[in-house]
């Protein structure tokens, strides 16, 4: 595969990082059928992220099921506890 191939999968993340920004303020501001298109095209692009990561062969198991979290409830507890 040519490198350009392989920077596909980042661009697309880097995409979705992008519009991480863009959903809240189109919410804010009402802007309902662009928010709805920001978010349809964001799903898509992790649909289609992970399937050219799968063919390219850049994707392992490791980094499909994420990083395991430990002790999840005393982050939940540190979280929604209320402040001294």
């Amino acid at each position: 595969m040519s490198a350009v191939a392989r920077k596909i999968p980042a661009a697309l993340i880097a995409f979705r990082a992008l519009m991480i920004l863009v959903v809240p303020v189109l919410g804010w501001y009402g802007h309902g059928t662009f928010l709805a298109l920001v978010i349809l095209l964001a799903t898509l692009s992790d649909i289609f992220d992970g399937i050219i990561a799968r063919r390219l062969g850049i994707s392992t198991t490791n980094l499909r099921q994420g990083l395991p979290v430990r002790r999840p409830w005393r982050i939940a507890r540190r979280t929604f506890s209320p402040c001294p």
